[in-house]
């Protein structure tokens, strides 16, 4: 699946997020981006129910793009895990503007934890899942087709999971491939010194 078009690409953020899931697979795509002939048809950006800025759990402070009321629409979502997930699964602002985006989105993409949230709003049912392996089981609770112990689990509804922290480089760069080609995700992987991910 290539693109020609321009794309939005949003990454969720809140309060105790993991700093590993939601910067890695940022950082990989926004060094993409600078490589593209239009850069600004690859807009790339983050949000959160406000503007105010979260903490995440190793203690960075970030500040988000955008609030989710001022937020272009995303054509892609990533959802990261992190110890907050458990608090962001219950709040009604962003369960409720996931709800509403679900539809217009071509691609879901959780990270680790983040496959609850995606669980908890029904997205998960009748796909097949994966999330940090010492929590992989709980997963059975959302009525999925199945669990797996791949890093990176792709359904052809567009929704995809990478399982730990350290898949979300995996992930990054296989979107990258879907999005833009294999040739973009080899520079971007030189450009980084990826040794250990995908297609070594």
């Amino acid at each position: 699946m290539a693109y020609n078009m321009a794309m939005n690409i949003a990454v969720l953020l809140f309060h105790e997020v993991h700093e590993l899931d939601a910067v890695t697979i940022y950082s990989i795509l926004y060094t993409a981006k600078h490589f593209l002939d239009d850069p600004e048809s690859f807009n790339l950006y983050t949000i959160a129910k406000g503007r105010n800025s979260v903490q995440t759990v190793g203690g960075f402070t970030i500040t988000p793009n955008y609030a989710f009321a001022s937020a272009p629409a995303p054509d892609i979502l990533i959802v990261p895990g992190g110890v907050g997930i458990d608090k962001a699964c219950k709040d009604k602002l962003i369960c409720g503007y996931l709800e509403d985006i679900r539809p217009s989105l071509k691609m879901l993409v959780s990270i680790s934890g983040g496959a609850f949230l995606l669980g908890r709003l029904g997205f998960l049912k009748g796909q097949q899942a994966t999330t940090h392996p010492d929590n992989l089981e709980a997963l059975e609770e959302f009525e999925v087709a199945g669990t797996s112990l791949e890093r990176v689990v792709k359904n052809p509804s567009g929704i995809w999971c990478a399982g730990g922290s350290m898949a979300a480089a995996e992930v990054g760069l296989e979107l990258i491939e879907d999005l833009l080609g294999n040739e973009m995700m080899c520079t971007v992987k030189k450009r980084l010194d990826i040794r250990s991910a995908m297609h070594d």
